[in-house]
């Protein structure tokens, strides 16, 4: 498995993306606590 992520612009916008991400992950039961 390969996961690619490119950060670009401000870092809020990298945050808000991010949280939206694991918001929909943590809600959807997918995922891998490490």
């Amino acid at each position: 498995e390969i996961t690619l992520f490119k950060a670009t612009g401000l870092a809020i916008q990298d945050v808000g993306t991010a949280h939206k991400v694991y918001t929909l992950a943590k809600m959807g039961g997918i995922g891998k606590e490490i």
